[in-house]
């Protein structure tokens, strides 16, 4: 673990408090479209099993939380695409794709990066592509695994988030080389830590959020 990367980071984000709290502020109508989007087709397509009451307390702030890390990689790293594995209903890569979009309207980021998000599920796909339509953002759907999405990339330093999908090892094998970074809420087996041979690995706490950052 590198103790100097890691404070570096936090430094970075603890210094910039008040331009993250304005994109936060200004994407608070688009998050709210999401929501409310999200809970009327819930039912039917069973994206969550987190109540509406909840949503910003377990999926906006954890989120928020992971995107002020995002934006460092994005403007002190210059990784041009973030891609969401097994993004599920897209509780983290909407909320992300909506920062990232705010932060370029507002000039915090010369361009606003991809975000791709990866779902293997027809009906969670689908239910993507409705979000897409609705709230006109910057991203793509991939409806197929990750082992599936990686085996038809070209090798590069993408910026890979998880909000709650297992890394095995035959997806560690089809990412490897692949990406630059890998975001998540939980540490990572020893076992695919090894087969990604990061160079680094250490554990962020962002607004009281635990993050695990992988460096390749």
């Amino acid at each position: 673990m590198d103790k100097i990367y890691q404070y570096k980071i936090e430094g970075y984000i603890g210094k910039n408090i008040e331009f993250f709290q304005r994109i936060y502020n200004y994407s608070l109508l688009k998050i709210e479209k999401y929501k409310t989007e999200l809970y009327k087709i819930n039912k039917a397509k069973n994206l969550t099993s987190i109540p509406p009451v909840e949503f910003e307390k377990r999926v906006i702030a954890p989120a928020f939380s992971m995107f002020k890390v995002i934006f460092y990689f994005v403007k002190e790293e210059n990784l041009s695409e973030i891609v969401d594995i097994g993004s599920g209903g897209g509780l983290l890569g909407i909320p992300v794709s909506i920062f990232l979009s705010v932060s370029k309207e507002l000039g915090f980021l010369e361009k606003n990066p991809m975000t791709v998000l990866v779902e293997r599920r027809k009906m969670k796909a689908a239910a993507l592509m409705l979000f897409k339509a609705f709230l006109r953002e910057n991203f793509k759907v991939y409806e197929m695994g990750v082992e599936d999405y990686f085996a038809g990339v070209k090798r590069g330093k993408r910026l890979c988030i998880a909000r709650a999908l297992r890394i095995e090892n035959k997806m560690a094998h089809s990412m490897k080389g692949k990406i630059g970074a890998l975001l998540t809420f939980t540490s990572l087996d020893d076992k695919v830590l090894k087969l990604f041979n990061f160079s680094d690995v250490c554990r962020l706490t962002i607004d009281s959020v635990e993050i695990w950052m992988h460096v390749v």
